[in-house]
């Protein structure tokens, strides 16, 4: 593994959205056909409001799938971890910047707290990797995009906490994390 930089890219797949172009789609054609076919065309009847806006939900549906997905450069810069962030081929985003000797412990958390009979790691991708700051002695977020949304495998979390513990060897991981991303 190249421990001068990381690449990481987000991975999303938009099921519910290619699901959801593809009927809306559909059945605002089947609407408007009785139209065509009948010679039935009014002016703003139900059916071609039903089928306008089912369009557009099939359209916003579209825009979703294709929409460009986030890439992080994690790389070391005068004892800092900057991490540059892009959205798709757009130039950067923005670069964060964390120091190094900060960061004392990292652990993975789910977005919303876990039930006492729910898994420790599920197939859901609502998980962060956090840093405990030496500075405010709380927990953040490693990448954080404020109100964005993004996904990381957890091969990529594994990927993360091996560089950054390549470079701060002293970076403690939760014993219950320890195991689980020793796998694989």
């Amino acid at each position: 593994m190249n421990y001068e930089k990381i690449h990481i890219d987000e991975e999303k797949t938009y099921l519910i959205w290619g699901l959801s172009a593809v009927v809306s789609i559909a059945a605002a054609t089947y609407i408007l056909s009785d139209a065509f076919v009948t010679g039935s065309w009014g002016t703003a009847g139900y059916k071609q409001f039903t089928s306008l806006i089912l369009f557009i939900v099939g359209i916003y549906g579209i825009i979703r799938i294709s929409s460009p997905l986030y890439h992080f450069d994690l790389y070391i810069e005068d004892s800092m971890l900057c991490i540059k962030i892009q959205k798709g081929e757009q130039k950067p985003l923005e670069v964060q910047k964390i120091p190094l000797d900060t960061i004392r412990e990292l652990r993975i958390a789910p977005h919303t707290p876990r039930s006492s009979n729910e898994a420790l790691f599920d197939f859901t991708t609502n998980y962060h990797l956090l840093y405990k700051d030496d500075r405010t002695g709380n927990f953040e977020r490693l990448i954080n995009l404020e109100s964005e949304s993004f996904s990381l495998k957890v091969k990529d979390i594994r990927k993360i906490i091996g560089f950054l513990v390549a470079h701060k060897s002293d970076i403690s991981i939760p014993d219950d994390q320890t195991l689980f991303l020793q796998q694989g």
